[in-house]
């Protein structure tokens, strides 16, 4: 909560731990136990979307707010400084293991992050039910920028937003035109990481019935004609549907995993109406008719909902980090006009 030590909180010490060699493997999905917030936390993609700070930095910023920079991340935070060294290193780990995977080859900039000390600031300035969001609305913040709180007492909580926001910031750079439903149902697969060690393992977080109780799936041709604001404040099931689709596609046949997802994501960018977008994820999944994809999300969907959860065969893709030698982290205060500046785009854009 804000105003606790580190110490209250169950957030683990920033370390650097040895390297390994990378190497991209197939490993079956096991993780430990998560909160139901971390599970059904909404967060999203929004093309116009407010940052709200606390002591109103849209007005007057105050002394605590800094810019840390890493090798693949620029910081504007208020936050304590073993909060945003935790989070700055789960999101160089996602990264690496992002671009050694789904993303080998694609040039991402360094990413922008807007990192705010406490809940309330966030949720003064965020959309209705939103744990955290990527927003291409602030000029200052070329290619989009990452929204979201360090306030929480579970560090995993905070890890699981800032993976699914970072997941949506790779598919920005990949292609600048992907649809809702592939951004979210790509960013809450990868939001469900699990790292132990210098293992990162996607989608390993332990299924339960909070992931499927508050919705039904619902049929895939609703999913492709829905705009950014009909996806957002209220579609739980669209989002567990989307969420579900993924993982149909990189746990059925984990060979070529990742070029098919690169083909669905460069096909659905470019497809001019749902007609198409439904090709294109027919072909994903080498030509399987919709209505048959449709069915094996309703089965998942039935099997989690009475405790079985996917079958012992399914299997999630992981990475092994390198975690080579990283830079040091720079820190200089920040300007308080840049931080008034730019909390005051975000929050007049609120949607």
């Amino acid at each position: 909560m804000a105003g606790q030590s580190k110490g209250s909180r169950a957030w683990p010490c920033p370390t650097r731990r040895r390297s390994t060699d990378a190497r991209f493997a197939i490993v079956a999905a096991t993780s430990v136990s998560r909160s139901l917030s971390v599970l059904v936390a909404g967060v999203g993609v929004l093309p116009l979307s407010t940052v709200g700070c606390a002591h109103r930095p849209w007005v007057n910023p105050g002394d605590d707010w800094k810019v840390v920079t890493s090798e693949h991340f620029n910081v504007r935070t208020d936050s304590d400084d073993g909060d945003y060294e935790t989070v700055l290193g789960r999101l160089e780990d996602v990264h690496e293991a992002l671009s050694a995977t789904f993303f080998a080859g694609v040039s991402v900039p360094r990413v922008e992050v807007h990192l705010l000390r406490r809940k309330s600031d966030f949720k003064a300035m965020a959309p209705m039910k939103a744990g955290g969001f990527f927003t291409t609305a602030a000029e200052r913040a070329r290619g989009g920028i990452l929204v979201f709180s360090t306030d929480e007492d579970d560090f995993e909580i905070v890890a699981s937003i800032a993976a699914h926001e970072l997941a949506h910031r790779f598919l920005h750079a990949l292609h600048d035109n992907v649809p809702v439903w592939l951004h979210e149902g790509f960013a809450k697969y990868v939001g469900g990481i699990e790292l132990p060690d210098n293992l990162v393992a996607f989608d390993a977080a332990e299924l339960h019935g909070g992931y499927v109780y508050f919705a039904d799936p619902v049929p895939l041709g609703r999913l492709f004609v829905l705009g950014r604001r009909d996806f957002h404040g209220g579609a739980d099931a669209e989002y567990m549907t989307a969420w579900m689709l993924m993982r149909q596609l990189f746990g059925s046949r984990s060979d070529g995993a990742t070029g098919r997802f690169r083909a669905l994501a460069a096909a659905a960018a470019k497809a001019p109406n749902p007609t198409v977008q439904a090709e294109a994820v027919r072909a994903a999944f080498g030509g399987a008719d919709i209505s048959d994809i449709d069915r094996a999300i309703q089965q998942s969907h039935s099997a989690i909902y009475h405790g079985v959860g996917q079958e012992p065969s399914r299997r999630a893709l992981a990475i092994t980090l390198k975690r080579a030698k990283r830079i040091p982290l720079r820190v200089v205060p920040a300007s308080r006009t840049d931080i008034r500046a730019l909390c005051t785009v975000l929050r007049e854009r609120r949607s």
